[in-house]
């Protein structure tokens, strides 16, 4: 099964002032989808990581990219984590997949 899998990181909290710095993110909200080859059957899974700020490397807000916010928080969550949500995704697909049970009405 080759699944395909995408981050949406486009909600995040902010401070708007902290220190010397403006809208400064310190969490994000994300969702991890994975799909099978046809996309027929996908899974999302949600959650929030906090980032921590480093003044020495900030980035504007303004100048934030979906490539920058995901990295954050695949930074955060580590390989191992990735890789666990990844197989956790899988596990669900395949069991849209091949359903083990269905609910059924009688009459």
């Amino acid at each position: 099964m080759a699944n395909t899998y995408s981050w949406d990181c486009s909600k995040v909290e902010t401070y708007p002032i902290q220190g010397d710095l403006a809208d400064v993110v310190f969490r994000v909200h994300w969702q991890f989808t994975g799909a099978d080859e046809s996309g027929q059957h996908s899974y999302t899974v949600s959650g929030n990581e906090s980032i921590d700020v480093d003044p020495a490397n900030f980035t504007a807000f303004d100048d934030l990219t979906a490539e920058i916010v995901t990295g954050w928080v695949t930074s955060a969550i580590g390989e191992q984590g990735v890789s666990e949500l990844m197989s956790h995704v899988d596990a669900q697909i395949s069991e849209r997949m091949a359903p083990l049970t269905v609910l059924r009405t009688i009459g």
